[in-house]
C-alpha cells in the first residue's frame, strides 16, 4: 500500500472511530514508521 492510501484510509478510521481509543491507538501504531 503507498503511504498516500494508507493516509487515507487512518484519516477515515479517525473519523468513524474517534470515540474508540482501542481503534484510534492501533491505528496511530500501523501509520508510525517501523
Amino acid at each position: 500500500m503507498s503511504e498516500g492510501s494508507r493516509s487515507i484510509v487512518s484519516v477515515g478510521w479517525l473519523a468513524a472511530h474517534q470515540n474508540d481509543p482501542d481503534i484510534v491507538v492501533a491505528d496511530v501504531r500501523w501509520y508510525l514508521p517501523t
